[in-house]
């Protein structure tokens, strides 16, 4: 797990994981990777880009379509605003 405070090891399943956070903020992206929105830079349909540190971390073609939906209603608030 990579916070702002460090990286940490753990041995959770992410689906336990995954199942405690808040799913408009936290997104699977990867049968390995859970990450922040607020942290994504940029998205392509097999990637994405984290800042502030530019680690691209791939998405898997399982994720994609969710990825697509979320970041399409981020994109239809932030017009309503």
């Amino acid at each position: 797990m990579v916070t702002k405070n460090g990286t940490y090891e753990f041995y959770e399943k992410l689906n336990r994981v995954q199942n405690q956070l808040d799913d408009t903020k936290f997104w699977r992206i990867h049968q390995s990777y859970i990450v922040n929105c607020d942290y994504v830079s940029t998205y392509k349909v097999d990637e994405i880009l984290l800042a502030p540190g530019n680690e691209m971390i791939p998405v898997s073609q399982a994720y994609r379509e969710s990825m697509k939906e979320k970041i399409m209603q981020i994109q239809a608030v932030k017009r309503r605003q």
